[in-house]
């Protein structure tokens, strides 16, 4: 059994790993063309002893998606904003077994951002990221756990 986290295309895993965890596995799959694939081809948690986990060349369904996380045991995942509120709605189980969950590049609803985080086990981290096209991948993040609260501010 490997010491270290387990990445799956669609992200990797940049979790610190204890002496001996089962292993784990982080599931992206953005097009190549997209500017997040950079998130995927990151190689620094691979450099460090992860497993990738490649996802089926097909656009998977949610049932499907869900499957893939709980079978591999994904421990890291980017979703955009999008999958994110569909996987939340439909596959909330699936979800937040993720111990690592990155998602944005537009608006996250809050009250699936609510019911997500109401979910989460202790220890599972929930990452909110933006970033223009420009920036390729994310220019701001804001980190959320189990128990965490936020508020909105709309811009004037």
């Amino acid at each position: 059994m490997s010491a270290f986290p387990t990445v799956a295309s669609p992200a990797s895993s940049l979790l610190p790993s204890s002496a001996s965890p089962p292993p784990t596995s982080g599931s992206t799959r953005p097009p190549s063309a997209f500017d997040a694939s950079t998130l995927r081809n990151t190689g620094a948690a691979l450099l460090h002893g992860s497993k990738l986990v490649l996802a089926p060349p097909h656009a998977l369904s949610l049932d499907e998606l869900a499957s893939l996380l709980l079978q591999e045991r994904i421990s890291s995942l980017w979703l955009t904003a999008a999958l994110f509120e569909q996987m939340a709605s439909l596959q909330p189980s699936a979800l937040a077994s993720v111990s690592q969950l990155l998602a944005g590049g537009d608006a996250l609803p809050p009250s699936r951002v609510r019911e997500h985080l109401s979910r989460l086990p202790l220890g599972h981290l929930f990452v909110n990221g933006y970033g223009p096209t420009e920036n390729t991948t994310f220019s701001a993040t804001f980190p959320l756990r189990h128990g965490d609260s936020f508020s909105l501010t709309e811009k004037g």
